[in-house]
């Protein structure tokens, strides 16, 4: 038998629910499971929350590592900002990308790059042709960022097939060595983060993306 999903990731989704629904401090909660993360999983997927901003944590001063997660000496509480990240249903990383960028005015790239993350890397090539696949992927960096580069890379690809169709789309794909499913997949994910994005408030129901005149419906 595998191992229950509890043990082989993080708990951080479940840690901001269990505050969301008010169901007491989230290691004494989760240490009442069957199978209960260790204490050193709850202590990470806790200082992870912390680092984001979702959960303020009071740790005692004595507060050694015990094996059970129930054992932990913290105190946790929601912020603003976890209370938002717990509506959403997505990984918290992944969650305060799309509610930064919408408040912070781009969300276009945020959806972008909060897509590509959750989707398999959109640049790929054989072992033979990679210096050729770097050199083609030069043409589309943005300041040395990865995030950026896919920006920029996913734009172009998008504003090709509007204008010149499939085919040509398809063909800037294979000359940047772009892989197309995954380009597909970031595409969708972007219609269903902004989706979630207007349920919980933070974009209007008549929001529509403009992106250089383009604008991205729902099919």
């Amino acid at each position: 038998h595998t191992l229950p999903e509890i043990l082989r990731v993080g708990v951080e989704d479940l840690v901001l629910n269990i505050l969301l629904l008010d169901l007491g401090e989230p290691h004494c909660f989760l240490g009442k499971a069957i199978n209960p993360p260790s204490g050193l999983a709850m202590k990470n997927s806790l200082t992870v929350l912390e680092q984001l901003g979702a959960i303020d944590c009071k740790w005692e001063e004595d507060a050694s590592l015990p094996e059970s997660c129930a054992d932990l000496k913290v105190s946790v509480e929601l912020t603003a900002l976890g209370f938002h990240l717990a509506t959403l249903p997505v990984e918290p990383r992944i969650g305060k990308i799309l509610i930064y960028g919408s408040v912070l005015g781009c969300i276009d790239s945020a959806l972008t790059i909060a897509a590509s993350m959750s989707t398999k890397n959109i640049f790929v090539s054989s072992f033979e042709m990679r210096d050729e696949a770097n050199k083609s992927r030069q043409k589309l960096s943005v300041d040395c960022s990865d995030h950026l580069t896919i920006v920029n890379a996913y734009n172009t690809w998008r504003e090709i097939r509007h204008h010149s169709g499939n085919k040509s789309a398809n063909k800037m794909l294979r000359d940047k060595c772009m892989n197309r499913l995954s380009v597909i997949q970031i595409g969708e994910l972007r219609k269903q983060y902004r989706k979630q994005l207007v349920e919980i408030g933070f974009l209007p129901p008549s929001f529509v993306l403009p992106n250089q005149g383009i604008l991205e419906k729902d099919d």
